[in-house]
């Protein structure tokens, strides 16, 4: 989830929600082994990142409360 909100920050400019982040990093895992070549997914991403700066975005609570692995 921490990995996929960072994801979409970087790369889209998209402020996400955890539920999101966790649907774009489950699609990314998913392209690498399941989805064939020149396919079309779509997401919908139904979360907000806002109200998450000072957990999901937060460097120090991810240290704190999840694994390392989790960025």
């Amino acid at each position: 989830m921490v990995t996929g909100c960072r994801m979409l920050v970087q790369h889209e400019a998209i402020l996400a929600g955890p539920s999101s982040g966790a649907v774009v990093y489950a699609l990314k895992e998913a392209l690498f082994h399941e989805i064939p070549d020149n396919s079309v997914c779509v997401v919908i991403l139904h979360d907000r990142g806002e109200r998450y700066m000072d957990t999901v975005y937060n460097d120090e609570w991810v240290a704190q409360h999840l694994n390392a692995g989790s960025l």
